[in-house]
């Protein structure tokens, strides 16, 4: 092979994300190296440009928006990536200012290529940038179409314009999506007859993007013709946002615009004309957009306007649309910084954000901050005050006052007593992701310290304690309870990636709380951890208590003949795959327990019917008494609160329907192999409840020993869980 080839590459494109395929089949179709890098690493530019040195890394795939962070921290810091010699940048409009020209005139062998498509279509065109960065133009053209596409730049009657008149770009060729999966009506929009009647390429997919071609040949971009404004990745559609605030009482009419920071930045500000005469209260106005919007189409700033200005052609003229007053203060309408930390910070976020003043409670997203900005925050924090801070603290600490706490030492930033289910088992540092447990059967949380103290101190550890632990009215539901939890775990962390597991029903909670997130575009980190939780709808559940069937001594025999069999195959601390057969042929039927427990197996049956009994008479009473609670609104005895919540819990596991989680899992079992421990009828023909058929992905079983309670609390857990799911030696 040609010994100037480029060998060592950086996969940056999550495997979601169409580039991705792109840095894999050019790695192997060239022969060359491909380093993969995890989520923080991807996020962190900081911990990017070290990756970049350390691995000698010679081409990188990147979005603009990362690259621009990256150049800034490079400056910053006076480390630049010398082995980079080809860096492709797509996804956003390349702008080329001053620090993007001064990285590249350091890195004076490397040539910046200027890639444009959407999904639809993958990469169409491309625009290499090889000459001295000082004559790079501020926005660079998108290039000519690539090998096997085509480009068309047509009118609205979708005639082809002339060189250098704007039109819509049009694309084709042979990597053209066939269309939208179940969405005929989108995909019968967007992806049309071609007009132009080129055999070659019947069809052609609309982009809503505008261009022209400029005298050399090459396309300009000019952006959305819908409008659209991109927004910490993504597409806003304004007419959205106006559509909302208009509906709030007292507001005729909203425009939503687009400003830009000192840093070109854009942030929304929304105008409203409210009605003759009227006031409104925009604090409780931007309350309002907040609980209607998501956090992405929020505006940063609110302004009044008497009218709406228009150009003498019929449009808005935006132009003419007053520039937003950067100066927020308090209720009271002052600034009070309650320390040095505070007032220092105050003036980073001052000289970041551009505003004149800024109150220690004002949130960093709702001034406009955002993922570019928040880099440049935590940069200048450790410039100042010589302490290194994650990213991801700001997603807990997003206020000055909350952040100061966290500079000065102290990370008790939210308050945790507002929340009814949310409880603070282990701190940890916030440079973690957190590790989020839901309650068993019990419904407390108490049983998870032990688990935070098998994890590294530093690790922070959550858990969701049942609502009606507090004596009042809990649900009696796994999907509400879900919802629940997942709202007040948004509240304290609006921001993901999250890590969650559970004991026995709250491994079942986990899941739910997990897809949600999910229906959210929130990131899961996977394995979900899961103890001693069981699965009623597999097909291995036998309902019928041994007692029930013609022979107990038979039913009983199959039953623990069965599971010995299987805990034999499966020795202490071994992983259990999905889809893996036990493969230990020496165990014989002469060692299982009816033979080696013959006390067991005679008295057995009999304490299986007794002691249904008793449970059944302790529950219609306990329901009884609780039902009593309720009806007078009386606040639930505290001793009463552990069988609430198991009889609740049972209830919930009873009647929730069948869900699988398409992702892995993490499962724990104890010795238990009957559903009497948990208060369930019956027993499973599998050791691991049936669990695994809940799991679309890895399911990677361990069998730690004890009682259904004693399963977190045992170090061999701990390990498995350090190794497993926070890659600890």
């Amino acid at each position: 092979m040609d010994g100037n080839i480029l060998r060592e590459r950086l996969k940056y494109s999550s495997i979601s994300f169409d580039v991705s395929f792109q840095e894999i089949a050019t790695t192997i179709a060239s022969g060359e190296t491909l380093f993969l890098i995890n989520d923080n690493e991807r996020r962190d530019p900081r911990i990017l440009l070290k990756i970049l040195s350390d691995l000698e890394i010679e081409r990188l795939f990147i979005p603009f928006v990362a690259l621009r962070s990256l150049i800034e921290v490079a400056i910053t810091t006076d480390r630049i990536p010398g082995s980079l010699k080809e860096v492709i940048t797509a996804g956003e409009q390349l702008r080329v200012d001053a620090g993007l020209r001064q990285f590249f005139t350091k890195l004076s062998h490397s040539v910046l290529e200027n890639q444009y498509g959407p999904s639809e279509t993958h990469v169409v065109s491309a625009y290499l940038l090889d000459q001295d960065p000082s004559t790079w133009s501020d926005l660079p053209p998108i290039g000519k179409p690539i090998k096997n596409t085509d480009i068309y730049i047509l009118d609205e009657s979708l005639e082809p314009v002339n060189k250098g008149e704007t039109g819509e770009l049009y694309l084709a060729g042979q990597n053209l999506a066939h269309g939208y999966i179940g969405r005929k009506e989108l995909t019968d929009n967007v992806f049309i007859p071609n007009p132009l009647d080129k055999s070659d390429h019947p069809i052609l997919y609309k982009t809503g993007d505008l261009g022209f071609y400029n005298k050399d040949g090459d396309i300009e971009f000019l952006g959305r013709a819908d409008h659209q404004i991109k927004i910490r990745g993504y597409r806003v559609e304004p007419g959205e946002i106006n559509i909302v605030g208009a509906r709030y009482p007292g507001i005729v009419q909203c425009i939503t615009h687009a400003v830009h920071d000192q840093e070109s930045h854009p942030q929304l500000v929304i105008y409203y004309v409210p009605q003759k005469a009227g006031e409104i209260n925009e604090e409780k106005f931007k309350a309002y957009l907040d609980e209607q919007l998501p956090d992405y189409m929020m505006p940063a700033f609110v302004m009044k306007i008497e009218n709406i200005p228009y150009t003498p052609s019929g449009k808005v003229d935006f132009k003419s649309l007053p520039t937003p007053d950067k100066q927020v203060s308090d209720a009271e309408g002052k600034i009070d910084y309650q320390s040095d930390t505070e007032s220092r910070l105050a003036k980073i976020w001052r000289d970041l954000l551009g505003f004149q003043s800024i109150s220690r409670s004002s949130d960093f997203f709702n001034l406009g901050g955002d993922s570019l900005n928040a880099v440049t925050l935590f940069m200048k924090i450790e410039e100042e005050f010589d302490k290194y801070l994650p990213l991801s603290t700001l997603t807990q600490a997003s206020t000055i006052k909350d952040l100061s706490k966290i500079i000065d030492g102290s990370n008790e930033a939210i308050d945790f007593g507002r929340f009814r289910s949310l409880q603070v088992i282990q701190l940890g540092k916030p440079d973690k992701v957190p590790l989020f447990m839901v309650h068993g059967g019990a419904g407390n949380v108490l049983m998870f310290n032990d688990l935070a103290k098998g994890l590294p101190g530093d690790q922070p550890v959550y858990a969701f304690q049942w609502p009606g632990w507090d004596g009042f009215k809990g649900e009696d539901d796994i999907i509400e309870m879900a919802k629940f939890y997942k709202k007040e775990l948004r509240e304290a962390f609006p921001v993901g990636p999250y890590r969650l597991g559970g004991h026995c029903v709250g491994g079942i909670i986990a899941i739910e709380i997990a897809k949600l997130l999910k229906e959210e575009g929130a990131e899961i980190l996977d394995p979900i951890l899961v103890s001693d939780a069981p699965n009623l709808h597999s097909q291995y559940y036998c309902a019928d208590e041994p007692e029930s069937a013609n022979s107990d001594k038979v039913a009983f025999k199959k039953m623990s003949d069965k599971l010995d069999l299987e805990i034999a195959e499966a020795p202490n601390g071994t992983d259990i795959q999905k889809g893996r057969k036990p493969q230990n042929k020496d165990v014989k039927k002469d060692d299982h327990s009816m033979r080696r427990y013959p006390l067991l197996a005679k008295y057995m049956p009999f304490y299986f019917k007794l002691g249904g009994m008793v449970l059944k008479l302790e529950d219609k009473l306990q329901l009884l008494k609780i039902s009593l609670y309720e009806k007078l609104s009386i606040k639930i005895p505290a001793e009463d609160r552990h069988r609430y919540s198991a009889i609740s819990q049972l209830a919930a596991i009873k009647k929730h329907e069948k869900t699988i989680y398409e992702g892995d899992i993490l499962y724990l079992k104890s010795n238990v192999v009957y559903g009497r421990s948990m208060g369930l009828q019956g027993w499973w023909d599998d050791i691991f409840f049936g669990f695994r058929e809940m799991c679309t992905g890895q399911f990677d079983a361990h069998i730690i020993g004890g009682q259904h309670n004693d399963v977190l609390k045992r170090s061999s857990a701990h390990q498995i869980i350090r190794k497993k799911m926070f890659g600890d030696d």
